[in-house]
């Protein structure tokens, strides 16, 4: 039995991906082809701003995964389930922004190594792919937040809970 993948294990809806974000990056993946396109317009620039606002944001993503995950104990998980949510609700979000970081990165680093002589419609196409990819991650933390601040509601509603020993009740 092979391990579950990234995708399965995030279980995110379409509706999830299908979010103001994305639309904001595909607005960034137009912009970024349109720039490729203007042979006389040098990408690099905007790479090295772009490669910077990337690595601040998924290194972002990466700690708030870390400091959510680090708040869900077993006496959190139990009042996290009384209060009918699952766990991976308050990280996917954050995996996932991690998830399309990682490919903005990669695309970015194809875009980067570029030679002068490719292409113009690999140019293109390529920094169509990065400008999505970045901007959609460099969005993505705006629900993230959101996100965060609804962990941050229920942590609270836990707390008004009393804790319910594994397999019993308290008595």
């Amino acid at each position: 039995m092979s391990p579950p993948s990234l995708l399965e294990e995030l279980r995110i809806d379409l509706s999830e991906v299908l979010r103001y974000d994305l639309y904001i990056g595909l607005a960034g993946g137009v912009l970024a082809g349109w720039l490729a396109w203007d042979e006389k317009h040098e990408l690099g620039g905007v790479l090295s701003t772009a490669s910077q606002l990337l690595g601040a944001v998924v290194g972002t993503a990466i700690a708030a995964f870390a400091i959510v995950t680090a708040f869900m104990d077993e006496s959190f998980l139990r009042k996290v389930r009384m209060l009918g949510r699952e766990p991976g609700y308050f990280v996917a979000p954050l995996a996932f922004t991690i998830a399309i970081g990682v490919v903005a990165a990669i695309a970015m680093i194809g875009l980067s190594a570029l030679p002068a002589t490719a292409p113009l419609l690999v140019r293109v196409a390529l920094a169509a792919a990065t400008g999505l990819f970045t901007i959609w991650t460099l969005a993505s933390l705006l629900p993230n937040v959101k996100m965060l601040m609804q962990f941050l509601q229920v942590r609270f509603a836990a707390s008004e809970l009393r804790d319910v020993p594994p397999g019993g009740d308290d008595k």
